[in-house]
């Protein structure tokens, strides 16, 4: 009974997905706003 239910696999899966998509588009909107804030 090592293994976890596989509901658990997916949303671990999709949490990381979701991080791995959130992560680029906030450093994106940092950059943009420093752009803003600097111009």
């Amino acid at each position: 009974m090592n293994h976890p239910p596989p509901h658990t696999l997916r949303t671990v899966a999709g949490e990381l997905r979701a991080a791995s998509v959130r992560g680029p588009a906030l450093a994106h909107e940092h950059l943009v706003l420093d752009l803003d804030h600097v111009g």
